[in-house]
């Protein structure tokens, strides 16, 4: 282990004869530090000890990210880091909702949710760019900090970062409802952008009334599944539905398309995004398939050869033998259709 410095040249021999840690290394030590505070059940020093783990793991995201290190395992690690934190945050808020006391602060526990969520959002970015599914309880997890926080009546409470609860979750259910698997790298870092810029226009409504015709996204708090697009929610209507109403946020992409086009007309993958988002957060495209048209039908004829195969096998050769009869089909093309 290194010495402790006592002048600026030790300080700079340490740093020859000790060089810095690897990525790896430096991620697989946060690991067994966050492991470790599992046993911490002060609120005070776990908050502490996770804003840090935080930042580090922050600053080493990049790094482990890189295509020399980008590996299945350093992958895994890095999902695993956040998901320690995200937990660890969420375990922060339900140890401070049994501080009680004439002074007690609501601040601690509001900045609690507020990380949890903040980590849920990193976490998500991490997987939508690694192109892997989110882990079991993700979206349970999510659904639950936030039902949490709207029966206290903290989704619009400023936070330290200057961001609100309440736009947290709405970026996280932006990216639930954006195909980002779909978008090259340099488009994702765009899409977490303007998710993180606009998610604060998206309206999260309880559903009190049937889906219109248009249908609309959709989801359930008490479920560990994304939003989804619906049109109808027939023998689920009963259950406890929420719905993502776009119109506000697309309104904003509109103004935001306007103003590319008008004066950045040289950032094409940012306007060419925003048209296919415009289209994504209206409604999900509909999948393309194949349909048979019987109309479209062509009439060829085959040439049975199969008895002649078998004589031919078996050694039985008749130059007399009259030609096979031509058999007829009839084949269908197959059209594109919506």
């Amino acid at each position: 282990m290194p010495t402790l410095a006592s002048s600026p040249f030790a300080a700079h021999q340490d740093a020859l004869n000790f060089p810095p840690p690897s990525p790896e290394h430096s991620a697989r030590r946060l690991h067994e530090t966050l492991f470790a505070l599992h046993q911490e059940n002060d609120p005070n020093r776990l908050s502490a000890a996770l804003l840090q783990c935080f930042e580090s793991a922050l600053a080493l995201l990049p790094s482990l990210e890189k295509p020399g290190h980008a590996d299945v395992h350093t992958r895994q690690l890095s999902q695993c880091l956040l998901q320690e934190l995200m937990q660890g945050f969420i375990r922060t808020a339900l140890l401070r909702s049994n501080e009680t006391g004439l002074f007690t602060s609501s601040r601690p526990r509001l900045e609690a949710f507020g990380h949890a969520l903040d980590s849920a959002w990193q976490l998500a970015c991490l997987y939508a760019r690694s192109r892997t599914p989110l882990p079991p309880g993700f979206w349970r997890s999510c659904h639950q900090l936030f039902t949490d926080i709207h029966a206290l009546g903290w989704a619009k409470r400023s936070l330290k970062n200057g961001s609100t609860p309440g736009t947290l979750y709405r970026k996280i259910m932006l990216l639930g409802i954006s195909a980002s698997n779909r978008l090259e790298p340099q488009k994702m870092a765009i899409l977490f952008k303007i998710i993180a810029e606009e998610a604060r226009f998206l309206d999260l409504v309880q559903l009190d009334q049937p889906l219109n015709e248009q249908g609309a996204f959709v989801y359930q708090t008490n479920l560990d599944e994304a939003p989804r697009f619906a049109q109808t929610l027939a023998g689920e209507a009963r259950q406890v539905w929420w719905t993502i109403e776009t119109q506000g946020i697309l309104k904003q992409l509109g103004s935001r398309l306007q103003l590319l086009l008008n004066h950045h007309e040289d950032r094409h993958h940012e306007i060419q995004l925003i048209g296919r988002l415009l289209q994504e957060w209206t409604a999900p495209p509909r999948r393309q398939h194949f349909r048979i048209r019987r109309q479209n039908g062509e009439q060829i004829h085959l040439v049975s050869l199969w008895d002649r195969c078998w004589d031919l096998a078996a050694g039985h050769i008749d130059e007399t033998a009259p030609e096979p009869n031509a058999v007829h089909f009839m084949i269908f093309i197959p059209q594109l259709c919506r």
